[in-house]
This record gives C-alpha cells, sequence and structure tokens, in this order.
C-alpha cells in the first residue's frame, strides 16, 4: 500500500515538472519586460526634458535614436507622435506591444501631445 502512495507522489511530481517545463511563462514576461523598458526609457527621456522638445517638433527619428539607447538592439519599433488620433500601423508580423506616453502642453503650445512605440517582436 505504502508502494503505491509513493508512486502516484512521484507519478504527480513528474507530471506537474512536464506541465511546467511545457508550458513557461517566458514569454509572456518578455513582453511585460520589453513593454516596462520602453516606458521606463520614455519616462527618463521625459525627465531630461528631451521627449516633450522633440514631440513638440514632431521629429520621431530623434525620438527613436535616443530609444535605441535603452531598448534591445534585435527589437525593431516605430514612433508615433499624436495630437488627438494616432494613425493605425501597417504591421506584417502582429505580436507587437503599443506603448502610450502623455505629454502635457509647453508654455507656448498648449496642446497635449501622445507618443506611441510600437515595439515588433
Amino acid at each position: 500500500m505504502a508502494l503505491y502512495v509513493g508512486e502516484a507522489i512521484v507519478a504527480i511530481f513528474l507530471i506537474v515538472m512536464f506541465l511546467l517545463l511545457v508550458f513557461t511563462p517566458e514569454e509572456l514576461e518578455t513582453k511585460v519586460d520589453l513593454k516596462e523598458r520602453t516606458l521606463k526609457a520614455l519616462k527618463i527621456l521625459d525627465q531630461s526634458n528631451e521627449l516633450r522638445k522633440y514631440a513638440m517638433e514632431n521629429d520621431t527619428e530623434s525620438i527613436k535614436n535616443k530609444l535605441a539607447e535603452f531598448l534591445p538592439y534585435q527589437a525593431s519599433y516605430e514612433v508615433f507622435v499624436c495630437k488627438e488620433f494616432c494613425p493605425k500601423p501597417n504591421l506584417e508580423n502582429g505580436k507587437v506591444i503599443s506603448v502610450s506616453y502623455l505629454l502635457s502642453g509647453n508654455f507656448d503650445k498648449v496642446e497635449p501631445l501622445e507618443v506611441v512605440v510600437l515595439v515588433e517582436e
């Protein structure tokens, strides 16, 4: 009887270990990590007033170049600066992480802006 209980415990342990190896949440963690890194990068650029300056000038290339310092080199991403509605991007892959960052207006320009970064996996 004790032998059957031991075998059952070992069998349950092996099944659980197999399920954990097959269904790892590693992909989900990567998405969350990339989204957090992008948001932190935008926040750092905003705190240094670079993001606001580039967004007011609609200089998406400069924002993209600054983000390259923070994001993984293999990440492919696009930057949009929008006043009201952001255009829908033409994406081939479909696996995209979207990060939006809102900026209030400046003393010169009162209109708020939204910086949207689309990161393709």
